[in-house]
């Protein structure tokens, strides 16, 4: 839901010291949390609530790497691989036309082990996880992956998810939560 910006402020993953916000302030934060107020007519964009903010986080770096990607394509580039920190876009093949390898981390693993290797031609491979961003408080661990109905992260078992599609942003869109 990419109304979820008063959630997101409230979290404040990025702070020097984030904490669990208060609960009735998450209350309020959720009262302006719906995408259906939001209408998009060609390029011109409207709220249908005063208080309603977007927060495109989530679709930022796939945007950002299919657009480099365009641009290089361009330029005449037929090899490339883009790591844009959760995102990496593969245009074509290496030069020898092998695929590239991209590797997924396995989320329990504090040394940042690999957990899989993938062999990848033109694709982009778009992974979220839990352990990323997050902290814990009260013996409890955060992350930044919020639930629009509640306003807390979604507790649903997952670590971490990886999206291959030749879009990036396609692929932050299909991250399930």
């Amino acid at each position: 839901d990419l109304t979820v910006a008063p959630l997101s402020d409230l979290w404040n993953f990025s702070a020097a010291d984030p904490h669990v916000p208060v609960f009735s302030d998450l209350e309020a934060a959720l009262a302006s949390v719906d995408y259906k107020k939001v209408r998009l007519t060609g390029n011109h964009i409207t709220f249908a609530s005063s208080d309603t903010q977007i927060d495109l986080g989530a679709v930022a770096k796939g945007y950002i790497a299919d657009q480099l990607a365009a641009s290089l394509k361009g330029q005449g580039i037929t090899s490339a691989i883009l790591n844009l920190g959760g995102n990496i876009l593969c245009i074509g093949a290496k030069p020898a036309s092998d695929p590239f390898t991209v590797g997924i981390q396995d989320p329990f693993d504090v040394s940042n082990g690999t957990y899989l290797k993938l062999s990848v031609h033109d694709l982009s491979v778009v992974t979220s996880g839990i352990y990323e961003r997050c902290f814990t408080e009260n013996g409890i661990t955060y992350h930044h992956l919020l639930n629009p109905v509640t306003g807390y992260p979604y507790d649903n078992g997952l670590a971490s998810v990886t999206i291959l599609n030749p879009s990036s942003a396609k692929a932050d869109v299909l991250k399930p939560c």
